[in-house]
């Protein structure tokens, strides 16, 4: 018996209620609910425009809660996603299964996937002068970029 479904099932209706953004880039970023929270918008928009990336015009942040689960497949194509940003969101909620280590860019298939620790921790620890997540963060975008 397998430990995950073979044929995850998503609602697109769901996944285009949870997207916001142009991705003009084909830049999808992933976010927990952590992300209604302004600190943590602020500083995603803030790290996004470090590497020149709007997250209004240029990349889609889709909300991804606990226990849904999505398909990237099912992600139009008219999108062309080329990067996706996941912060603390297992791929496996996207139906993709790969072990990827944090904050090491990796290819699958023809995008390339950065896992990233959530954004309420990286941006606590760097306020509270830790920016050893922040700089994993940074190092890890310019390599996916």
């Amino acid at each position: 018996m397998l430990d995950f479904d073979l044929f995850p099932i998503s609602d697109q209706k769901q996944i285009d209620n949870q997207w916001v953004g142009g991705c003009q880039k084909g830049i999808l970023v992933l976010a927990g609910e952590e992300i209604a929270q302004e600190a943590n918008r602020a500083f995603l928009q803030k790290v996004l425009s470090a590497i020149q990336v709007d997250l209004n015009n240029d990349a889609a942040l889709l909300l991804v809660a606990p226990g849904d689960q999505h398909r990237f497949a099912d992600i139009p194509p008219e999108h062309a996603i080329k990067q996706v940003i996941s912060f603390g969101i297992p791929l496996t909620q996207l139906g993709i299964q790969a072990a990827l280590s944090p904050y090491q860019p990796a290819p699958i298939g023809n995008c390339k996937f950065l896992l990233a620790e959530p954004l309420a921790l990286i941006r606590e620890s760097r306020e509270k002068g830790d920016n050893r997540r922040a700089g994993a963060l940074w190092k890890a975008l310019q390599e996916l970029m």
